[in-house]
C-alpha cells in the first residue's frame, strides 16, 4: 500500500516544482532582461540612466540605481545577462534560498557605495554587481545544504574570489568588450555585491539558529514534557 501512495505524491511534487519554475521564470525576464534590453535599444535612455558623477552631483540621484541596467556594448550586455539569468534560474529552483532581499540590497547599495568609495569614477554601468550577489547566494546556500559535491560550490566561490582579485590587479574586463569606448572593470562593485550576498545569507542563517536554539535547549532540559512517541 505504501508504494502506491508515494508515486502519485512524488509525481505531484515534481509537477508542482515544474509549475513553480515555469511561473516564476517570467519574473526574471521582467526584472532583468526587460529593463536592460529596453535601455540598450535607446541611446537617449542610456544617456539618461547611466551613472555620471557630474550629473549625480547636480541632483540626478536616480542614476545611482538605474545605472546597473545600462551597458556599454552588446558584449557587455550579453555577458552580464547570461550570468544573471542563468544564476537566477537556478535560484528559482530552490525555495529555501532567500535571495531576493540580497539582490534588492545590491541594486540599492552598490551605486551609492561606488559614488563614495570611487571618487575618480566618472561613468559606471552594468549588472555584474547584483549577478555576483546572486552567485554568492547560490553557492553559499548549496554548500551549506548539499549533502554531496560540496566541493563544486566551494570551488566556484574560490574562482569568483580569484576573479575579483585579478580584476583589482588588471582592471580590464575578462570577457566583455566595446568598440566605441574603452572601459575598465570596477572590481569594488563585485566585492560589494559578493559581501552583500554573504552577509545576508550568513545573518539569516545565524538568526534562524538563534531562534531555534532556545526551544531546543528547553526540550533537552525537559524531556518529560515531550509527548509519547509512536513507531
Amino acid at each position: 500500500g505504501g508504494s502506491t501512495d508515494r508515486r502519485p505524491r512524488s509525481r505531484a511534487m515534481a509537477q508542482e516544482k515544474k509549475g513553480l519554475m515555469t511561473s516564476r521564470f517570467p519574473l526574471i525576464i521582467l526584472a532583468f532582461l526587460g529593463p536592460s534590453l529596453a535601455i540598450a535599444a535607446s541611446p537617449t535612455i542610456t544617456s539618461l540612466l547611466i551613472y555620471d558623477r557630474v550629473a549625480v552631483e547636480q541632483g540626478e540621484i536616480w542614476r545611482l540605481f538605474t545605472c546597473q541596467f545600462v551597458h556599454y556594448s552588446p558584449s557587455h550586455l550579453f555577458w552580464n545577462l547570461a550570468v544573471t539569468v542563468a544564476v537566477a534560474s537556478l535560484l528559482e529552483m530552490e525555495r529555501h534560498i532567500r535571495w531576493r532581499a540580497p539582490v534588492a540590497a545590491s541594486l540599492l547599495l552598490i551605486g551609492p557605495a561606488l559614488h563614495i568609495l570611487e571618487p575618480g569614477m566618472q561613468l559606471f554601468c552594468g549588472l555584474s554587481g547584483p549577478a555576483t550577489t546572486m552567485t554568492v547566494c547560490l553557492c553559499l546556500s548549496r554548500f551549506q545544504n548539499a549533502t554531496e559535491a560540496k566541493w563544486v560550490w566551494a570551488t566556484t566561490l574560490a574562482l569568483l574570489a580569484g576573479k575579483v582579485f585579478i580584476e583589482f590587479r588588471v582592471r580590464s574586463p575578462l570577457f566583455a568588450t566595446a568598440k566605441t569606448i574603452e572601459f575598465q572593470v570596477v572590481p569594488l562593485a563585485h566585492l560589494i555585491g559578493g559581501a552583500i550576498g554573504f552577509f545576508c545569507l550568513a545573518g539569516r542563517r545565524s538568526l534562524t539558529a538563534s531562534r531555534s536554539s532556545p526551544k531546543a535547549a528547553e526540550d533537552s532540559r525537559s524531556p518529560r514534557l515531550v509527548g509519547p512517541r509512536m513507531n
